[in-house]
């Protein structure tokens, strides 16, 4: 939604708040994995974020990989992969934390 804003914002809108649940029941269910790797190695609390920053930053950079097969990686396209990993970083943190507080943990 963020990423999509400034060309169509209407529409960027709208399917940000329409997918914006099904996300974060992605996050969520993703967090379980992470969190089940976090008790069977004894990750202390620094290690858990590190684990799910590292995640977020790579799981975010690697999906448009995969929806934009035709994209290819030059320096116009690295900002756009930037932002998707960021999102994913921001996505992996918010998950880590309502599962901590909410959920498990």
């Amino acid at each position: 939604m963020i990423i999509d804003l400034l060309e169509r914002s209407g529409t960027s809108i709208l399917g940000g708040l329409l997918l914006m649940p099904i996300i974060f029941v992605f996050c969520a269910l993703l967090s379980y994995p992470l969190i089940y790797i976090r008790s069977k190695f004894k990750l202390k609390k620094l290690q858990c974020v590190m684990l799910f920053v590292l995640t977020g930053f790579i799981l975010g950079a690697v999906i448009p990989l995969f929806m934009f097969p035709w994209l290819a990686i030059d320096s116009d396209s690295i900002v756009f992969i930037l932002r998707y990993s960021f999102v994913g970083f921001v996505a992996s943190i918010t998950a880590l934390f309502y599962v901590q507080r909410n959920i498990a943990i």
